[in-house]
């Protein structure tokens, strides 16, 4: 599992992308929080680039002992370990390797001259 976990911090560090305006970050960060009120859920929006995160609880996260409901907590890094923790070991290693294949897919289209404007 660690070897997946380091492929994903591989591939997150080669992305072109993650990069934003602090105007562009603070929408991004509105509609994450939006997303979290509307389906009482948590949302997380990962700036890459600046290794942080912003998570946004919803709801549901404050039965499951996550978070206070509408609350929003800011973290320097993009491996939101508290949350992770929770994952049972077999299901955080089919979401790496979703997110790998995710990665690749992306890289593939890339190299294939597809554009993708991804706002």
């Amino acid at each position: 599992m660690i070897e997946l976990d380091d492929k994903l911090i591989k591939k997150f560090h080669q992305q072109k992308d993650g990069v934003y305006a602090r105007d562009e970050e603070q929408r991004l960060c509105l509609a994450a929080q939006g997303y979290s009120i509307c389906e009482n859920s948590i949302a997380v929006f990962s700036n890459l680039r600046t290794d942080k995160s912003y998570i946004f609880f919803g709801k549901s996260c404050e039965a499951l002992g996550l978070g206070q409901s509408n609350s929003i907590q800011t973290l320097d890094s993009v491996w939101e370990e508290e949350i992770f923790s929770r994952i049972h070991p077999d299901d955080w290693k089919k979401r790496c390797l979703q997110e790998l294949t995710f990665f690749r897919m992306i890289s593939s289209s890339h190299s294939k001259g597809l554009q993708t404007d991804w706002r």
